[in-house]
C-alpha cells in the first residue's frame, strides 16, 4: 500500500515540475538570496531567480527584472516618474513599516499587480519605488508578492511621513 507522504511528495514534485517551482520552495522552505536593488535597499529572491538591471541609459531612474528562465516574474522601476495605474481604487498596505498603495487584477486566470512606494518629500533620486508583474499564473504571482514583502530598506526613515517606526 502506498503512504500517504508518498503520495504528497509525488504531487508536490509534479507541481513543482508543472510550475518550475524547485520541490523545496514547494514544501514551503525558503531558498533565497539577498540582493541590492540600487542603494535604495534590498530583496530576496529564489536562488532559482535571477536579477539584472535593465540596460536604460537614462539618469533619472533605474528598470531592475527578476526572471526565472525564460519567465520575467516582476520588474522593479526606481525613479521619479512611475507609471502607476490611475484605474481603480488603490489598496494601502504596509511594506516594512512604510505606507504603500497596491492594485491588482486578474484576467484568464492570470494575475497582474502594482505595488507604489513613494518615499518623503526630498529632492533626488529615487522618490519612488514601483514593483510590478503582469499576466502571471496564480503558483508565479505568489512568487512574485514574496519578492515584494521581502523589500528591505537601506533608510527606512525615507517612509511618508508618519509611517516609519
Amino acid at each position: 500500500m502506498i503512504s500517504l507522504k508518498f503520495l504528497i511528495l509525488v504531487r508536490l514534485a509534479l507541481l513543482a515540475w508543472i510550475t518550475g517551482v524547485s520541490l523545496v520552495m514547494a514544501q514551503g522552505i525558503d531558498k533565497s538570496t539577498r540582493v541590492d536593488i540600487g542603494f535604495i535597499g534590498s530583496i530576496s529572491i529564489p536562488s532559482n531567480a535571477t536579477l539584472s538591471m535593465e540596460p536604460i541609459n537614462m539618469p533619472d531612474f533605474s528598470v531592475y527584472t527578476v526572471r526565472r528562465g525564460a519567465v520575467t516574474v516582476l520588474r522593479i522601476y526606481l525613479g521619479n516618474w512611475p507609471d502607476f495605474p490611475t484605474g481603480p481604487q488603490p489598496k494601502l498596505f504596509t511594506i516594512q513599516n512604510c505606507e504603500a498603495r497596491t492594485v491588482s487584477y486578474t484576467a484568464d486566470d492570470l494575475v497582474s499587480r502594482d505595488v507604489l512606494i513613494e518615499f518623503r518629500e526630498a529632492p533626488g533620486f529615487p522618490q519612488t519605488v514601483h514593483f510590478f508583474y503582469r499576466a502571471l499564473t496564480p503558483e508565479v504571482a505568489v512568487q512574485a508578492d514574496s519578492i515584494i514583502e521581502s523589500l528591505r530598506l537601506s533608510n527606512p526613515e525615507a517612509c511618508p511621513s508618519g509611517n516609519s517606526k
